[in-house]
């Protein structure tokens, strides 16, 4: 489940994001996707940070199809976020 190829969506923004798009290929689309996060075990601060890169790296380049602004600079996109 944790693998590369496996279900759960588990790694840096670009991968997550990647993990994301394949889904959405295999699915035909998605609309919307859900992130259900244990926070018992997990230190706040932590998935505070986890919840801002979702929103502020995987996201935008799930919106626009983009895994890494290297791939999004290459298809001719005209900005590209990248969170800190």
């Amino acid at each position: 489940m944790c693998s590369p190829g496996g279900a759960f969506l588990i790694g840096d923004p670009a991968t997550v994001a990647a993990k994301t798009l394949a889904a959405s290929d295999m699915l035909g689309g998605i609309a919307r996707i859900t992130f259900q996060m244990s926070s018992a075990l997990i230190d706040h601060e932590i998935m505070k940070r986890t919840i801002r890169l979702i929103g502020t790296e995987v996201a935008p380049f799930v919106r626009r199809g983009f895994v890494t602004p290297e791939s999004a600079v290459a298809s001719g996109a005209k900005s590209v976020a990248v969170g800190g």
